[in-house]
Formats: structure tokens, sequence, C-alpha cells
């Protein structure tokens, strides 16, 4: 597939996939080995500080030495601290959930900078008590840690999600451009998508703000993370869409299966040929 430019859409992985093991060197080989050329990390991994400006040292000689892209780091702040709420109103959670996020972005750039992507983003449904609220807040600590990542070259990108307020893409549109930072974009997961909507869709309403994906399958009734063709997503609709908005990132997979690695990289050939497009 040939996107903007004429680059070529590169085979991403995300680290999701060996979530369990440390985030070293040796992880970063079998990411590398499986034929991946861009990467995307996570916070997972058990004993990965990220703040250790000693650990994001070796990590960026490493991926440097692989030859692997730093695609993104997807963070889960809420996940572990769940005073990390992005919609938080008071100061005192404000200014904690700030902290965090600068901690992340610090780390990213120390990394070697790209995309920091957060799904924190939830709030009341639009019918639902609090709603309006949550949202100018939500908008308010989104601008300020966009203009934290702005001074380090980090763009932020927020994900959908398989249900509620963020489940719809004109949602987090209408979040992007409430928020009005260059730096500011969308991740769709496209397994998410398919829990409550159109994955190609949704890829096609993102459009220009769309700065990064997630690539697995499902049947539409739980977030399964299948390898794409083993689940009911339209394979040949989400290329179609990814071309017509001429997305120039890259297909990063997102699998929690350490037997599915080896696979991704025929998968990835397997889509890209016309035959199934």
């Amino acid at each position: 597939m040939n996107v903007k430019g004429g680059d070529e859409m590169k085979l991403g992985m995300s680290t999701i996939v060996f979530r369990d093991e440390p985030l070293d060197d040796r992880l970063l080989t079998k990411i590398s080995d499986a034929g991946a050329a861009s990467v995307e990390l996570t916070d997972y991994h058990p004993g990965f500080d990220y703040c250790d400006l000693e650990t994001t040292s070796i990590l960026r000689a490493k991926l440097k030495d692989l030859g692997l892209e730093l695609n993104s780091f997807h963070v889960h702040l809420k996940y572990f601290d769940p005073k990390c709420d992005l919609a938080a109103a008071g100061l005192d959670q404000r200014t904690h959930v700030i902290k965090r996020y600068r901690e992340a972005i610090e780390a990213l750039s120390g990394l070697g900078g790209c995309i920091l992507v957060t799904h924190d983003n939830l709030i009341p449904n639009a019918d639902e008590a609090g709603h309006e609220e949550a949202r100018v807040s939500l908008v308010r600590n989104l601008t300020e840690i966009a203009a934290l990542g702005a001074d380090h070259g980090i763009r932020i990108a927020v994900e959908n999600h398989g249900a509620g307020y963020f489940g719809s893409p004109e949602h987090l549109v209408d979040l992007v451009r409430s928020v009005g930072a260059d730096n500011v974009g969308i991740c769709i997961d496209v397994g998410h998508r398919n829990l409550c909507g159109h994955p190609g869709g949704a890829l096609r309403i993102a459009g220009e703000h769309l700065i990064t994906v997630h690539i697995h399958d499902n049947h539409g009734d739980s977030d399964e993370h299948l390898l794409p063709t083993r689940g009911a997503i339209d394979w040949n609709d989400v290329f179609d869409a990814l071309q017509q908005i001429d997305f120039p990132g890259t297909f990063m997979y997102e699998i929690p299966r350490p037997e599915d690695l080896a696979d991704v990289k025929d998968n990835f050939k397997l889509l890209l040929q016309d035959s199934i497009r």
C-alpha cells in the first residue's frame, strides 16, 4: 500500500505482545526479528520505570542499534493510578495528572520523541449528568498537556473506546478541534471501533486528525485482539479508508499473544496484496 508522498506503509508492532516481560534489549530484538520496522512501547512491562534516565537512554540506544523506528508510547496512567483522570477538575488532582503526563512526555522525549497515546479520556455520555463539566475539564487539561508536548516535539493521540462517548469518532474530532493544538490528534483502534461501529468509517471521520492506528481484529462482541482476518473486520475497507485519507503513518499491530508474533509479517504481506483488496 502506497500512501501520502509515495511512502510505503510500515509494519509496526506494540510491545504489548510481551507485556509480562521486562522491556529490555532482548524484548526489542524479538520485535525486530519478527519483521517490525516500527514499534510502540507500552508502560505495562514489569519494572519499567520510564522516569529513569538510564533506562530510557539504554532503550534509545537499542532502538537505534536495531534500526527500529519509535512510532509511539502508549501510556495507561489511569489504569495504574485512578487519580490520573484526564477530566479532573479539582486543583490538587489536576496538578497530579499534569505532573504524571509531564513525566511521560519527558520520557518519550528522552527516547527520541514521537507520539504519546492515551485513552484515559473517559467522561459521561452527552445525555448523562456531569457530561459538560467533564468535557470542559478534559479540554482544559489536554490543552495544558499539549503545550507540554509541543515543548518537547511530542504529539498527543487520544484513542477511541469500544463504547461510551468516545466510542464515537465524531466526538474525538470535536475534542481535538476544541483543544485546537497542532500536536493533538486521534488514534483509531480498529478493534475498539468494531465493537460499536464501522472501522473504515471511523478512519474516514478522523481524516486529517488521524496520527496513529492500533490494528487487531474481533468478531464484534468482545475485545479479542486477534490477528487481522481472524475476526469480522472488513480489512479491504480499512485499507481503502487509509488510502482515501492519505494516512502517512505506521500499521501498528496491537496483539497480546506471543504465539501470534511469528505470523504478523506474513499477515501484513497478505493484507497488502491487491488480490484481497
